[in-house]
């Protein structure tokens, strides 16, 4: 018994150490032209964002922003980005949190209505 719980505890730990997926999900979903939709994720330091993003040929800007920058986007003021791609309609966001927090994924309609297909993991 008593190797069978080492054993387990020795999978996990490796497991850890080679850093699982500990949150994913996939969606399609509807940015209105003038408007703003956005992923809100509690991440600790070192955790890592992968995310793929297609808009079909309907170009959007993509923001990763912390809790501070957010309200700062959402008021219209200056803001300050982890990360950035403006006029895109496909790409691939891989994003390391600096810091334990609150970050949003912002995706901005710059042109018309934007069917946006993401698929994302945390890690």
């Amino acid at each position: 018994m008593k190797s069978k719980l080492l054993l387990f505890l020795i999978i996990m730990l490796a497991a850890m150490a080679m850093g699982c997926t500990y949150e994913s999900g996939e969606e399609t979903f509807l940015v209105e032209n003038g408007y703003y939709q956005y992923y809100e994720m509690d991440l600790l330091e070192y955790d890592i964002l992968d995310m793929t993003i297609d808009t079909g040929n309907t170009p959007i800007n993509i923001y990763v922003v912390d809790s501070q920058n957010f309200n700062r986007y959402d008021s219209g003021r200056d803001f300050y980005t982890e990360f950035m791609r403006e006029g895109t309609i496909r790409t691939q966001l891989s994003f390391e949190a600096p810091y334990d927090g609150t970050y949003y994924v912002i995706f901005e309609s710059i042109s018309s209505d934007a069917y946006v297909d993401v698929s994302y993991e945390i890690y």
